[in-house]
């Protein structure tokens, strides 16, 4: 087992992972039966419900953008993460008075409004608390946490769906609740974790890479994650796809507890090993399975397959989100970090915006098949773009 990673604000790395682990908890709780609360209690149709997961995926996507820039500015990156995480945590508990969806379509895209502010400056101060040869294992590290809270958060829900309602195929409106209500908790926990031991890391500038705001092929890279974002629809399309195959909404909580397990499982290994080896290949590996995981969940004949699908789809996580956060500091100096990030977070989140739409779309014109090939074919044009891009020299910060 390699050692800890060691520096005078590697303590940053868990504390900021606890924050996302709490949050992720609450959040996987209540949002991953929010499409069955959509469709089952407030009889929303397919395409409001990818248009209120694009608005998730995508709030306002400018917000990341100013966030960032305002971090790099002000040099407080955790303070407006410390703002962001309050009021996603602030808004969750108004699910329990929305009688419509475009309630909940204004309520999710304030609570992902929250996370829009906090992203940025939360991975500009993470980044900034590694050093630059164990950055992917950093984010690694990170990301497991917060997928580790994402599981314990869909098993706690799966719990909790079981006691009340047992194996009903269809979500009552008063689990819901309680499941909202429950939620809340960890969330304010992981924002009294934040202000108490997250630790602003002085602000020092550096030169970016190449004497450059940004080394060559950074454009480039955000048109590969453009067509990332398109393909990477929200996983209420996968929860829908399990209940159509007829999962109750107990087990299709366990299925996205096999993905998230599975993710939080080899998050780190795959951070470490962009380390070593190439962030590149490591992101590349992680689209690529994805391809993989979309077309079984288009095209497999039985239930039973779509366990492999799940557990692939987690699979192309722990191989992507570290290393591809770990990516972006490759490319840019520590002095225009949260500014880098916030562009990340904004053409993820507007291409998110965008390709949760047409998913919907296509799932209620055409089928859910059409849907998943939307997404495979869509990760193959990130994938060709990412192989066209140069490898960033990262800083050794």
């Amino acid at each position: 087992m390699r050692r800890k990673i060691e520096g005078p604000f590697a303590s940053n790395v868990l504390y900021l992972g606890l924050t996302s682990l709490l949050t992720d908890i609450s959040s996987e709780m209540i949002f991953n039966l929010l499409p069955l609360f959509l469709l089952n209690v407030l009889h929303a149709s397919l395409p409001q419900i990818g248009l209120i997961e694009g608005v998730a995926g995508g709030a306002a996507a400018i917000v990341p953008v100013l966030s960032g820039r305002a971090s790099d500015k002000l040099r407080k990156r955790k303070a407006l993460a410390l703002l962001g995480y309050g009021i996603s945590t602030a808004l969750k508990p108004l699910l329990l008075l929305a009688g419509g969806w475009g309630e909940v379509l204004g309520i999710r895209a304030g609570e992902r409004g929250g996370k829009g502010i906090r992203t940025p400056p939360r991975d500009a101060l993470l980044a900034a608390s590694v050093a630059g040869a164990e950055r992917g294992r950093g984010f690694g590290f990170h990301r497991a946490l917060d997928t580790l809270g994402a599981a314990a958060g869909i098993c706690i829900a799966a719990g909790l769906v079981f006691l009340l309602q047992r194996g009903e195929i269809e979500l009552a409106a008063s689990t819901f609740r309680v499941v909202v209500v429950a939620g809340v908790i960890p969330a304010a926990a992981a924002v009294a974790i934040l202000a108490a031991k997250v630790r602003e890391v002085p602000f020092s500038p550096s030169p970016a890479p190449s004497g450059r705001k940004a080394a060559p092929g950074f454009g480039k890279f955000l048109v590969a994650v453009g067509f990332f974002g398109l393909a990477n629809f929200s996983a209420a399309f996968l929860i829908l796809r399990a209940q159509i195959a007829g999962y109750p909404a107990f087990s299709t909580l366990l299925l996205l507890a096999l993905s998230a397990g599975i993710y939080a499982a080899l998050s780190t290994s795959a951070g470490a090993l962009s380390d070593r080896w190439s962030r590149k290949g490591v992101v590349g590996v992680g689209w690529g399975i994805y391809i993989a995981s979309a077309l079984l969940f288009a095209f497999a004949p039985s239930p039973l397959l779509l366990l492999p699908a799940f557990a692939l789809y987690g699979l192309f996580q722990a191989f992507c989100e570290g290393p591809l956060r770990a990516l972006v500091a490759d490319f840019v100096g520590r002095e225009k970090r949260g500014e880098a990030y916030g562009i990340f977070a904004g053409v993820t989140g507007g291409t998110a915006l965008l390709g949760n739409f047409i998913a919907g779309a296509l799932w209620s014109e055409a089928g859910f098949r059409a849907s998943f090939l939307f997404g495979a074919l869509t990760m193959s044009a990130a994938l060709a773009a990412l192989s066209k891009i140069p490898s960033p020299q990262g800083e050794e910060d």
